[in-house]
């Protein structure tokens, strides 16, 4: 590893995912294979942790699991090739449905309903197909002005009329996370923007924007934070978990080399219909172990690749904690890398 001296773009960059994703010609070991190469992990594998939106912190773990951080189960999901080779991070995503309280849960897909999406927290938001988002848009009253503006708008009232609303994700019968509301909707200086005509005057912005594409579909940072995940590129499977926020203390457990198996993860996923994914040029992820700001703050999370669109700033980062893990301070509108993380392992 060496320490660039010129650059075009304003932020570090750090590729943690499958070498076919690199924006290189020449495909080189990623940190993490050189990590399992050398015997400093026994797996090519790690765990992200982002913590809540009002976290200043958070973790990443090379070659481990904390148990701490997470609520069982922990389920293990394949991961979708890109044409018969793995690139991304993707997985299938099989229903979605709104939780207004305990009694009140309406569905936004229906039955069978099974799209690929990227996990990618080197992207702030989350973006789903608009058919589903009209949906959910409309039972929460948001306006769509994602080609005017560029956000979809909200009652910032919703956080305190439905403190206990969520939005679930369903990955197979046993993956399943839960997204909180004060996760999805973030105030904003109503100054800032050219609004709309809202029929609302407490204005918020919301993190799930209407897909780009229809083979685009991303779950960012607005859903990572409430999951725990386990990318293991070894096996070509991830781990979810619901989250636990606020947690400081580690319990945990490595990967045992060649088992072929996630620490104490159930395996799930093996009757979804997983929908190919397509090469979609200059999307990756990058790492940090830094919890998301806000709604306008720079790219974090773990990398598939040092892809153009994929960096992380790497001002600000404070130590390395724990194992191979990292930590990170969180400045406000922007993200904190963990490249000093690295040049610590190195």
């Amino acid at each position: 590893m060496g320490i660039a001296t010129t650059t075009s773009v304003t932020a570090g960059v750090m590729g943690l995912g499958y070498p076919a994703n690199e924006a290189s010609s020449t495909q080189y070991p990623s940190l993490v294979e050189l990590m399992a190469n050398q015997g400093t992990i026994t797996t090519k594998a790690y765990s992200l942790y982002l913590d809540s939106l009002t976290s200043s912190t958070g973790t990443i773990l090379f070659g481990g699991v904390d148990t701490s951080k997470y609520t069982a189960p922990l389920t293990a999901l394949p991961i979708a090739p890109t044409s018969g080779i793995y690139k991304e991070f993707n997985i299938a995503l099989t229903g979605l449905n709104l939780t207004f309280s305990s009694k009140n849960t309406t569905s936004m897909t229906p039955s069978g309903y099974s799209i690929t999406v990227l996990l990618d927290s080197g992207t702030t938001l989350s973006t789903l197909p608009s058919t589903e988002l009209t949906t959910l848009y409309s039972a929460i009253d948001a306006v769509d002005d994602t080609q005017g503006s560029g956000q979809v708008y909200v009652d910032c009232k919703l956080r305190t009329l439905y403190p206990d609303m969520t939005f679930n994700f369903a990955f197979s019968s046993a993956a399943n996370i839960r997204v909180p509301v004060s996760e999805l909707i973030f105030s904003i200086d109503p100054t800032s923007l050219r609004l709309p005509h809202l029929p609302f005057t407490d204005v918020c912005v919301f993190g799930i924007h209407p897909s780009p594409t229809t083979d685009r579909n991303i779950l960012g940072d607005t859903f990572l934070r409430s999951a725990y995940v386990v990318f293991d590129l070894e096996n070509n499977q991830i781990g979810l978990a619901q989250a636990r926020f606020g947690i400081e203390a580690s319990s945990v457990v490595d990967f045992v080399k060649g088992s072929g198996t996630m620490p104490g993860a159930t395996q799930g996923g093996e009757n979804v219909s997983l929908v190919p994914s397509v090469d979609r040029p200059g999307v990756g992820m990058v790492a940090s172990a830094a919890a998301a700001a806000g709604v306008e703050e720079t790219d974090v999370g773990q990398s598939a690749s040092t892809a153009e669109n994929s960096y992380v700033s790497s001002s600000g980062a404070e130590k390395a904690v724990g194992r191979e893990g990292a930590k990170g301070k969180v400045g406000m509108w922007g993200m904190v890398g963990f490249l000093i993380g690295c040049l610590l392992l190195a």
